[in-house]
């Protein structure tokens, strides 16, 4: 029930399997889903198959590794993403490997933005005089025609901090300060931190009530605040 989904391929994943790789495949594969639940953001999390065929219209989707894609699997993403209020995010060559080989215009047609370098290793380098910099030059965002936005990301983000810039610059909510856990589901979202002191959760809900269910202490959204002098783990639903 969240407005961000993040979408790996399995079948991109599975090529990747075994060996050392490299930092990019480290990042993307290794780290990334530490580093996206420690963003302070929250997310539903889908194969590529499941999200072309889950009829729940995401605000905001971040596509892991969509390299390859088939013709058929191009079409429907595009149909999907070119909407009004929809923004994609594209880490690396997103659509970039086809059946003739690395290709720079097709990774270019699918995420909207005018990039090169699928070939190298990847080095992707966005050629775009439309797209702004955003997140420190650490990705390029686009407006495109008819309402849908675009973002691509030449390299995945390393820290939870730089998920949540990314996220933030593409419409997502920020739950809590990046750097501990959370996770929602519906109307129950858990958060753990490591880190003493006050933290601050602030839910999209106004005026409602929220109970802790470990401790049953009653709080009012939208602002939550709750305060440990070590690791804490609290676990809240949304009373409707």
């Amino acid at each position: 029930g969240n407005a961000v989904a993040v979408v790996m391929s399995l079948r991109e994943r599975l090529r990747r399997d075994g060996g050392s790789g490299t930092r990019f495949t480290t990042d993307l594969y290794q780290n990334s889903f530490l580093e996206l639940n420690r963003s302070g953001t929250a997310y539903d999390l889908l194969t590529l198959e499941d999200y072309l065929a889950d009829p729940r219209q995401y605000s905001t989707v971040v596509f892991l590794n969509a390299f390859y894609l088939t013709n058929a699997e191009r079409k429907m993403l595009a149909g999907r993403m070119r909407r009004p209020g929809r923004t994609a995010v594209w880490i690396g060559p997103a659509g970039g490997v086809t059946d003739a080989g690395f290709d720079d215009a097709a990774m270019s047609t699918l995420t909207g933005i005018e990039a090169t370098g699928v070939a190298r290793t990847p080095k992707v380098v966005c050629r775009d005089a439309a797209a702004k910099p955003i997140c420190g030059g650490k990705a390029f965002a686009k407006d495109l025609t008819g309402g849908a936005r675009t973002i691509l990301v030449p390299e995945p983000p390393r820290t939870g901090a730089d998920y949540a810039a990314l996220l933030k610059e593409a419409g997502a909510w920020t739950y809590v300060a990046p750097g501990s856990y959370f996770r929602r589901h519906g109307d129950v979202f858990l958060f753990h931190t490591g880190t003493p002191g006050k933290h601050v959760i602030r839910l999209p809900e106004s005026g409602v009530r929220v109970r802790e269910l470990f401790s049953g202490a009653d709080y009012r959204a939208p602002e939550l605040s709750v305060e440990t002098d070590g690791p804490d783990t609290w676990l809240f639903k949304v009373e409707r």
